[in-house]
């Protein structure tokens, strides 16, 4: 029952420190992509899925790198969201259940292990697939790990977190255990009062019972010993003292052997038990273990790109030519602060020929586009701003001194032997990075030989990266279609490196500047320049105009970066600026209606209680004269006009579609009010209005200011805030049995009611209890708006445990 996994990573033979013989093995060595995976197996929860990382391999063909990226972006979605996803609590189980398929007996620590492990798999199957539509590729893979089984409920029910069968496990067990505590606490008596008897104080050697070879004995001395008849179990190592089994006890010791044993034979049949149900699901678990070992990697992934703020490449797709853009990428192994660099070959250009000092960022730029590369095709996120990147077929470097002693191999005959491998692999699916291309040799022979690779690897439509410190092949790039040539920067003053990328131009060389920093003299400096092709000075001249107006033009840019963030800082200032006041202007308008439509509440109120006593029959009072219930109405009027007027409208606002829609009948809600309610007609689309009936006022308002029914409503600003008062209101509410907080807004929502409602006079009834809810009460009818006076009800009517209230 093994892992279907890759074959392992070639090393280095750590005794001759020779690279493997396949040129694709050699390449993953010499980038540095097995330390990638030490830093991505940081990553692991699960030792198999660690295991996993370490025989990890890039894919070489797009469908299967797709899926790895699509695997590791549904990884790093989940991790970003909290998701857990941790396999720490797993452990490699399959040689237990390997055991337990054998017929094997699991002990009770190894079967928790089983359980355990089920438990991690089974909570990272339903983390994953709670999000199953984020993660398809991952739900399909959780899928395959062990849901919820009846070996954990058993193993739990019988074994306890020390490993040990419980007494519960089995009635049989239990009998069994009651029954040998039972005989071990009559031998124990038995003993003990042996041991305190006076015959035997000078017998023993100390006043204890102890156990040898399993049975319960007594210390005894040894010149003692036909003093007590018994059985010897052992000798100490000094042999002045025996351990005997008094003959008196040997069948009460008997009795203790005979039920421990049968508890033994208890214990062991619940193992097995439990070990074949393990057994029976060897399939299940096999296939867990291998799916989370699985998960686990892709969520290594997942998390390794967190860490390294890796972005998901963009994989070109194989019918179109052979590229590889990368924006600010950055070599995943360098500590601290790491300069990035910008590369864009392929498409027209497929040859890279980088240029540049020594210690300036050659061969780390070569290593870093060959890491991004197979990074990519091995599923990973790639450290750069952005990442655009073809699936290549083969992938070979050629980096650093390989010269061998033994194998009689110099620095020159190792780069011809690579170079030769480079160009049989050399097709349009190939990458070929190149370090210190025609060194180690003549430079005349060095540099022909180089400019004929180069033109070689462009014909076939391989894509090459090369570097070289030879300027006759810089210039013949230059020179050429179909190659690019970029620098290493080197700053102008001080002479050190950048390690910034230039694309486009060779490097200048810096030899004889550097010379005359170093003090040369100044004979020998002139002498030296005279002996340099005066086509090359003037080349180097060339150059570095080009450098110092590069060096400007990038000092330019970012001051003009600078100075349009502080812009944009500026505008986003004004912009919030602008969107307070308006808010702020709003927010005035709309509570100065809010108390323009309280007024126009409350007169309503007197209007509808003043028609109510004309209409009785009998009426209770005087009815109120027809003149003041006509000026109400006029003073309504006058209110509504005021609030339609466009002195009151609010500032134009954005109005969602679904306002447009609304019919007459349909429910819902204003801004700053509790209370629903009802559109009366269709809105007036031209004038951006609606009209709304809300409790007894009918009103025209901006469309704006009408929101969705089931939108949370706001806080209740005033009294009118309120849901509709019952058909018929009692006059009276029971506060009593409620907490203080509970009892006021009771009381709160009954005087709303009661004044929509109509009535003029309430009683609350609090109780005398304490005093402190009766209070409360008081303390808020006096201070409360809807409320004239108050006073103790009559001692007919509860006195102190009563408060009546008229409302105004």
């Amino acid at each position: 029952m093994e892992l279907s996994t890759v074959p392992p990573y070639p090393t280095q033979t750590p005794d001759t420190g020779r690279l493997p013989e396949s040129p694709q093995e050699k390449a993953l060595i010499l980038l540095e992509f097995p330390q990638v995976l030490d830093r991505l197996a940081r990553h692991a929860t699960f030792a198999l899925g660690e295991g996993l990382v370490h025989k990890w391999r890039p894919l070489f063909d797009y469908a299967s790198v797709a899926t790895l990226q699509a695997e590791t972006a549904e990884a790093r979605f989940l991790l970003d969201r909290g998701v857990e996803s941790s396999l720490s609590d797993a452990s490699d189980i399959r040689p237990l259940v390997v055991r337990a398929d054998r017929h094997g007996m699991l002990t009770g620590p190894e079967l928790l292990s089983i359980v355990d492990t089920l438990a991690a798999l089974r909570n990272m199957q339903n983390a994953v697939l709670r999000q199953a539509e984020n993660a398809p590729k991952l739900s399909a893979l959780a899928r395959l790990l062990p849901g919820d089984t009846d070996l954990e409920r058993q193993v739990l029910r019988a074994i306890n977190r020390r490993g040990e069968v419980v007494d519960g496990a089995s009635t049989e067990l239990r009998i069994a255990r009651n029954l040998a505590r039972h005989s071990h606490d009559r031998l124990h008596a038995a003993l003990t009062r042996l041991v305190h008897s006076t015959p035997l104080q000078d017998v023993l050697q100390e006043s204890i019972v102890t156990i040898r070879g399993g049975r319960l004995v007594l210390p005894v001395k040894a010149e003692r010993r036909r003093d007590l008849r018994g059985l010897v179990h052992d000798t100490s190592d000094s042999g002045v003292t025996l351990f005997v089994e008094p003959l008196s006890t040997v069948d009460l010791g008997n009795d203790l052997q005979e039920a421990q044993a049968t508890e033994r034979r208890e214990v062991e049949r619940i193992l097995r038990h439990l070990s074949e149900i393990a057994a029976a699901l060897a399939p299940d678990i096999e296939r867990g273990i291998e799916a989370g070992a699985q998960l686990d990697l892709i969520f290594a992934r997942g998390r390794y790109a967190q860490a390294i703020n890796g972005t998901p490449p963009f994989l070109v797709a194989s019918d179109e030519p052979s590229r590889i853009d990368l924006v600010d990428a950055r070599h995943p192994l360098l500590p601290g602060e790491v300069v990035p660099v910008s590369v864009a070959v392929g498409g027209e250009n497929t040859v890279l020929l980088v240029t540049g000092p020594n210690t300036g960022g050659k061969t780390v730029t070569l290593k870093c586009v060959g890491l991004s590369v197979l990074m990519a095709q091995a599923g990973m996120h790639v450290p750069a701003q952005e990442a655009r990147l073809s699936v290549f077929a083969s992938v070979f470097a050629d980096v650093g001194d390989q010269q061998s002693i033994e194998r009689s191999v110099s620095s020159f005959s190792s780069h011809v032997i690579n170079l030769r491998e480079a160009l049989e692999q050399a097709g349009p699916r190939a990458l070929i990075l190149l370090d210190e291309l025609g060194a180690s040799t003549d430079p005349d022979e060095g540099t022909a030989l180089a400019k004929a690779v180069l033109r070689y690897f462009r014909d076939s439509a391989a894509l090459v990266v090369a570097n070289t410190h030879h300027r006759g092949v810089a210039a013949f790039v230059q020179r050429q279609e179909g190659m690019l040539n970029a620098s290493m920067e080197l700053d102008s003053e001080t002479f050190a490196p950048t390690y910034r990328l230039h694309m486009g131009l060779p490097g200048r060389s810096f030899a004889l500047d550097i010379a005359k920093r170093l003090g040369v003299p100044q004979p020998i400096l002139d002498d030296a320049r005279s002996m340099v092709d005066q086509d090359q000075l003037r080349l180097e001249d060339l150059l570095a105009e080009v450098q110092r107006r590069q060096e400007e033009l990038t000092l330019q840019g970012h001051q003009l970066a600078k100075t349009q963030r502080e812009v944009d800082e500026l505008r986003d200032a004004l912009r919030a600026r602008q969107e307070e006041m308006e808010d702020r202007q709003a927010g005035l308008l709309d509570q100065t209606r809010r108390d323009l439509l309280d007024r126009a509440s409350r007169l309503a109120r007197r209007l509808r209680n003043a028609e109510r006593r004309w209409q009785e029959p009998v009426p209770a009072q005087p009815p109120v004269p027809a003149q003041p219930i006509e000026d109400d109405r006029q003073e309504v009027r006058e209110v509504q006009q005021e609030l339609a007027s466009p002195e009151w409208r609010p500032p134009e606002r954005e109005v969602e579609g679904w306002r447009e829609q609304l019919q007459p009948g349909d429910t819902v809600r204003i801004q700053g009010f509790y209370q629903p309610a009802r559109v009366d007609q269709t809105p007036d689309i031209n004038n951006r209005t609606i009209q709304v009936s809300l409790g007894p006022l009918r009103m025209r308002l901006e469309l704006a200011l009408v929101e969705r029914r089931e939108q949370e409503a706001p806080s209740r600003p005033s009294r009118i805030d309120l849901p509709p008062p019952p058909a018929s209101l009692s006059p009276e509410v029971h506060l009593m049995g409620l907490t203080v907080d509970q009892a006021l807004d009771r009381m709160e929502t009954f005087l709303n009611d009661a004044i929509l409602a109509g009535l003029e006079e309430v009683r609350i009834v609090h109780g005398k209890g304490t005093g402190a809810l009766r209070k409360a009460v008081r303390e808020r009818l006096s201070s409360h708006p809807l409320v004239a006076s108050h006073s103790p009800a009559p001692p007919s009517e509860g006195g102190d445990g009563a408060t009546n209230a008229s409302l105004s």
